[in-house]
């Protein structure tokens, strides 16, 4: 279940799953695993604040990079408040694992569910039978 969306991105929410740590690939299966992908750098925000204590710490990203002509991921710090830039990070480094997902569960109403209705009745006893027919007369006796 994803925790939170990103007021600034609400079509995209986030999570961190069982607080992993790993490499890319450990980041990349954990997320396909539960139905999500990897965040970008443009929506990692949508992730945060959903436990772990990872705020201060690296994610993975799905962002491509190249440092030194070694490709890599770039990693960006846990927080919407980032103190650093991203990092270019190669694949098997180590860094936290948040996902993030494209259809999000809608958000809990500030109102409280309605009662459930009442059990329903039950159903009324049976009619009684209808009176018997009076007798007939008995035909008049002949003169």
């Amino acid at each position: 279940q994803f925790k939170f969306k990103d007021p600034s991105n609400p079509l995209v929410c986030g999570d961190s799953p069982s607080c992993v740590k790993g490499n890319w690939y450990t980041a990349l299966e954990t997320c396909e695993d539960m139905g999500a992908r990897l965040c970008t750098v443009e929506d990692v925000d949508a992730s945060t604040y959903t436990g772990c204590g990872f705020n201060s710490k690296q994610i993975w990203t799905q962002t491509p990079c190249e440092i030194d002509g070694v490709s890599g991921y770039l990693t960006v710090e846990g927080s919407a408040k980032k103190s650093q830039d991203p990092i270019c990070m190669p694949p098997g480094g180590q860094a936290a694992v948040r996902c993030c997902g494209d259809v999000c569960p809608p958000p809990p109403s500030p109102f409280p569910p309605p009662p459930s209705p009442p059990p329903p009745s039950p159903p009324p006893p049976p009619l009684p039978p209808p009176p018997s027919p009076p007798p007939f007369p008995p035909p008049p006796s002949p003169p």
